[in-house]
């Protein structure tokens, strides 16, 4: 495959056009500080610079002038919107500056110059933005669109039986996935119970639910929501479904380029799409029922979390559902936004190294002037036995209150 078969048609907000060049800015953002009888200057790094992209785009055909319009709406719309770029894959841009260009000597043909930066994200919410309800509308949508994406793509009509034994152990693996990662958490219960029963349904039917992929995607989304909301506590979850976020790196590659091997594979990518983007909207919903200690705790999760999405973001551009990538990425503006929100100003967590052996009381009492807080740095450090803590140890403690 060369790089003419890996370029992708380019479209803003779904409305196609050719392209003939581009440009691409990007770099670092400075200032530069000179100084009287200095030779040399002091170059100030002040972040990365916003990406800039600049293309060259024409419209052509007889009924050009109607592609033209749709695209002057999509480019005159407000708010970012995702611009598949033919070299660069597809990014979350606000459209700046356009110019139009057509002449009589070349009738059927217009000439567009496009410029847009890159989407940036408002991480600090405006007044009165309830996040975390915010979040959770999010996780909503993103699980919702997860699973149309899998009801309009996922097909085994008029295919081979291996295409259908395909999406059948696909169909399990997601049930089988799911079970794996909540088994440590689940409680015991009639629920879970029901749960077990109703994932064992799901595989025993998927010949059945195969060939009928919106109630499948329908099923196995419910299915997904349900076992969530049976692992108990919001970290618990978080714990969960963190690798699902990650799911079909293990799953056998599907080989060949007959159409029959092409369906096969599609099935395949759409399932894992499924699964890790469902994972992601349950994730971010448990994370918006987490009441942080501390903002390094926060920090770690909503950074985490945020780059898992960013590939499962590129996971959609890749597949070309544009819709699934915006999805994703409104999950991960919530997500960031409301962590930030809500764990931005919290207290920091500092390294405290332990001298001498003693007990967590005393090391209590010499950080804070108060000895009942021993037990608030054993759970954050799981120390296992408090009475006696050797020297050396380092252990995590909040900055807040501490006698200096």
């Amino acid at each position: 495959m060369s790089w003419r078969d890996r370029r992708r048609p380019a479209s803003f907000r779904g409305v196609g056009f050719l392209v003939d060049s581009h440009q691409h800015d990007f770099g670092r953002r400075t200032d530069v500080h000179e100084y009287a009888l200095r030779a040399t200057p002091w170059v100030e790094d002040l972040g990365r610079q916003g990406r800039r992209y600049s293309l060259d785009a024409y419209l052509l055909g007889p009924d050009y002038d109607l592609s033209r319009a749709e695209l002057i709406r999509a480019l005159e719309t407000e708010g970012p919107g995702t611009l598949v770029h033919p070299w660069l894959g597809s990014v979350i841009v606000t459209a700046t500056t356009s110019s139009l260009s057509e002449t009589i000597r070349r009738g059927g043909e217009a000439s567009f110059r496009l410029d847009f930066v890159e989407a940036g994200e408002n991480t600090t919410p405006d007044a009165g933005d309830d996040t975390v309800a915010l979040a959770a509308s999010a996780a909503d949508a993103a699980g919702q669109q997860a699973a149309d994406g899998l009801g309009q793509s996922f097909s085994v009509a008029g295919q081979p039986g291996f295409v259908l034994d395909g999406a059948t152990a696909q169909i399990e693996a997601v049930t089988e996935a799911l079970d794996q990662a909540l088994a440590p958490v689940r409680a015991a219960s009639a629920d879970t119970a029901a749960w077990l029963r109703r994932a064992d349904r799901v595989r025993t039917e998927a010949l059945a639910l195969a060939r009928m992929p919106a109630d499948m995607a329908a099923e196995l989304l419910d299915l997904t929501r349900d076992a969530a909301r049976l692992a108990g506590t919001p970290r618990a979850v978080l714990a969960s479904l963190r690798p699902l976020l990650d799911f079909g790196s293990t799953l056998a590659a599907v080989l060949g380029l007959t159409p029959a091997r092409q369906r096969e594979r599609a099935n395949r990518d759409r399932m894992v799409l499924f699964l890790r983007q469902a994972a992601a909207a349950e994730a971010t919903r448990a994370v918006s029922r987490i009441t942080f200690a501390a903002y390094d705790e926060a920090a770690a999760i909503r950074d985490d979390l945020a780059e898992a999405m960013d590939g499962i973001a590129d996971a959609a551009a890749d597949l070309g559902d544009d819709a699934a990538y915006d999805a994703v990425q409104t999950l991960r503006l919530a997500m960031v936004r409301d962590v930030t929100a809500r764990g931005g100003s919290l207290t920091r967590l500092f390294d405290h190294r332990v001298t001498t052996d003693r007990p967590l009381l005393v090391i209590a009492h010499e950080l804070y002037g108060d000895a009942d807080r021993d037990q608030e740095i054993a759970a954050r450090n799981r120390i296992r036995h408090p009475g006696f803590v050797l020297a050396g140890t380092v252990l995590k403690a909040l900055d807040g209150g501490r006698l200096d």
